[in-house]
């Protein structure tokens, strides 16, 4: 892949640039990733935080430690409840 990814929420309100994924994305189907989709799994793909950005829009967050003892926050459109991305400490520096 070889351009940057970008997209909105549901409603349009934000926008996101990901720049280029760091490696292919995973399924995970643990519950608390079933629950906040609202489908039978999420899909994780890292990217470089430094090339991330929201381009338009107003955000909210929800952090969770999940029963690994990770610490999660999920980011989402503050009008539609679109859910956008995640970060994590857990992650390895430079990556979101």
């Amino acid at each position: 892949m070889s351009r940057s990814i970008t997209g909105t929420c549901l409603c349009g309100a934000v926008s996101i640039s990901c720049g280029k994924p760091l490696s292919p994305g995973a399924y995970c189907h643990c519950e608390d990733c079933r629950k906040s989709t609202g489908s039978a799994f999420s899909v994780a793909i890292p990217f470089e935080a430094a090339e991330f950005r929201v381009l338009s829009g107003e955000t909210r967050s929800f952090t969770k430690v999940a029963d690994s003892g990770n610490e999660i926050r999920r980011h989402f459109c503050s009008s539609c409840g679109s859910p956008l991305y995640g970060t994590s400490p857990s992650t390895p520096a430079g990556s979101m």
